[in-house]
């Protein structure tokens, strides 16, 4: 089932991005993407306690696949070698975001770059794994997970945003 609803208040909530600048991305273990756009800010690491710098916002991909495009072609994807991803994955540092879409049902993730670049973020399962999350400036946690249900987590603990709850328009 469809959940336009849902794609339309996370899109809304995501829009912020735009005019935003990518300026670091990098891979983790089994070819999750970590993003992170806007402004640098200086950090504390919880686990190790060591500072590190990491963007005002952190998209991170969990149980889903990805794809970087231009308009003539599939530049990278989450299937392809080490060596290729790390190769071009650089490619869209300090480009800025121009657009957010959130596609439902699934609530994939469209992103278009400057220079006619776009990334594309796709759920890999039907059952409530969470897909893909963006971390706020404020610390809350959006999480997306698949049949159009994502999640705002913060110091309150987790909310579900997603029908038949939905924020007021």
């Amino acid at each position: 089932m469809s959940n336009p609803a849902a794609a339309h208040a996370l899109e809304k909530m995501l829009e912020v991005l735009v005019g935003q600048p990518c300026w670091l991305i990098r891979m983790r273990p089994y070819h999750r993407l970590v993003m992170d756009l806007g402004s640098k800010i200086a950090d504390i690491s919880p686990v190790s306690q060591k500072p590190f710098t990491r963007g005002e916002w952190r998209l991170q991909t969990l149980a889903a696949y990805w794809r970087f495009e231009s308009q003539a072609e599939t530049v990278v994807g989450s299937g392809d070698e080490d060596e290729l991803i790390s190769a071009r994955i650089g490619m869209l540092q300090g480009l800025v975001v121009k657009s957010i879409q959130v596609v439902p049902p699934a609530l994939d993730l469209v992103m278009a770059f400057s220079d006619q670049q776009t990334l594309r973020l796709f759920g890999v399962t039907s059952q409530q794994h969470p897909q893909w999350r963006m971390i706020t400036p404020t610390g809350e946690v959006i999480t997306v997970e698949p049949k159009g249900v994502w999640t705002l987590k913060g110091a309150e603990g987790e909310t579900p945003l997603s029908p038949p709850e939905l924020p007021p328009a």
